[in-house]
């Protein structure tokens, strides 16, 4: 790879309504940075303080040929290192090779409703006595009963967690978000603020990270979110202007699904249901995480978030009947 290529609840059981806010953030950076990208010449080395995640899957399916065409037709199996990963019988990834799991991203504040998930779109069954927790900074979820020794279980969510996952993906978003312009020292840490408070998140920092020099590669910088520690921060100066036809250089099918869904759902008004269908028709037969719809009645419209990395991650937030 080049170095472009390389950045909701169940029962009252606290066990299963899990606090991911207390995961370290590395298991929360899903395919936010394995972008399909068209390789570009690099002139200066660079010094890259944006995390670096794994998308086991999808990105080598998206990038690569060969023995990568196996995963892609499972599509979610594996599971991620910064994401989900879901066994029906636990087995140590860190003394078995290829143990057999399904995952992704985190698609909602519910890791054990997204595993089952992720078991099902896999044609696999779903996992008996689920319960999630956390080991050397990975999330999984496994039966109760195989939970390792050293298997931390994951308290319940705070309230505001489905509202700090969503700021995180509007941040990062392609389609009228974080990643869908240049955002620079001033119009950034904004653009964080406008956020917070069109979210309600209330005690959240706002931090401007240090400057990139002598290594800044344009006046464009990027989001990243620590929701364990309530911090969105800005990194100015990390990555080239870029124009609005090509803001990331990444491979055709991304704007084309880009496209799809500014003209089918943020330039129109549609429930969630039809938000979520026309997000299945525009993602279309590409490598995709499975879209998530989230209900939001004091919504008008339904609005439309697309994180892209080793693969796309798509979520619709609206209201189950459109009134605008």
């Amino acid at each position: 790879m080049t170095d472009d290529l390389l950045t909701q609840l169940t029962a009252a059981d606290p066990a299963t309504r899990v606090d991911l806010s207390r995961i370290d953030e590395t298991a929360f950076a899903p395919l936010r940075e394995g972008i399909p990208m068209t390789p570009r010449p690099t002139t200066t080395p660079r010094k890259r303080l944006r995390r670096r995640t794994i998308a086991l899957v999808a990105g080598a399916a998206l990038l690569l040929g060969g023995t990568a065409t196996a995963a892609y037709d499972k599509w979610y199996a594996g599971g991620a290192a910064d994401g989900l990963t879901c066994m029906t019988t636990w087995v140590d990834p860190l003394t078995t090779e290829n143990a057999p799991s399904t995952g992704g991203p985190a698609l909602t504040t519910d890791p054990v409703a997204d595993c089952q998930r992720y078991q099902r779109e896999s044609g696999e069954s779903e996992i008996a006595n689920p319960v999630a927790f956390s080991r050397n900074g990975q999330v999984f979820v496994v039966p109760r009963d195989q939970v390792p020794a050293d298997g931390n279980p994951l308290g319940e969510a705070p309230a505001d967690t489905a509202a700090a996952m969503e700021l995180r993906s509007s941040l990062g978003d392609w389609v009228d978000g974080g990643e869908s312009g240049c955002y620079d020292r001033t119009t950034g840490p904004a653009f964080i603020r406008k956020e917070l408070a069109r979210l309600g998140l209330t005690g959240w920092e706002v931090t401007i990270m240090p400057d990139n020099r002598p290594y800044e590669e344009g006046p464009c910088g990027f989001f990243d979110v620590d929701m364990a520690n309530s911090e969105a921060r800005f990194f100015p100066d990390r990555q080239e202007e870029r124009s609005a036809d090509e803001p990331q250089g990444a491979l055709p099918f991304v704007y084309e699904v880009r496209e799809a869904l500014r003209s089918s759902i943020t330039d129109t008004c549609l429930s969630v249901s039809e938000a979520g269908a026309a997000a299945k028709r525009a993602v279309g037969a590409e490598h995709h995480w499975p879209t998530t719809a989230v209900v939001d009645n004091s919504a008008d419209c339904a609005r439309v978030d697309m994180q892209v990395g080793g693969s796309i991650q798509i979520t619709v937030y609206g209201p189950t009947t459109a009134t605008g």
